[in-house]
């Protein structure tokens, strides 16, 4: 019998994005992309208590966020591109779009 040890490492993935001076530190969780220090409970993991449907007048994703009781804002990583936040009264954030895709209500 052959007995093979593989060495298994799990190696971190971070963003970082800035906003008038505030910097904030993700972290890929789950395939979403939340506050680092987000990573067991908090409520940019908890499924909001949203049933209407978004109206998609605007950016489903920042409507969602706002709708769950978040607030949506609008950072730059590093290289200056644009991204939104949705962050929550725990100071838990998630990246506005990864929480509408996991949480939005059916169509």
């Amino acid at each position: 019998m052959t007995l093979f040890l593989i060495n298994f490492q799990v190696f971190a993935v971070e963003k970082t994005y800035k906003k008038n001076g505030t910097t904030y530190q993700l972290s890929l969780h789950q395939k979403l992309w939340v506050s680092s220090q987000c990573l067991q409970k908090c409520l940019a993991l908890k499924k909001p208590e949203v049933t209407t449907k978004t109206s998609y007048s605007s950016n489903p994703a920042t409507e969602f966020c706002q709708k769950a009781k978040g607030k949506y804002l609008a950072v730059t990583d590093e290289n200056g591109l644009p991204e939104g936040l949705c962050l929550f009264s725990d100071g838990s954030y998630i990246k506005a779009w990864d929480y509408y895709q996991k949480f939005k209500p059916n169509k």
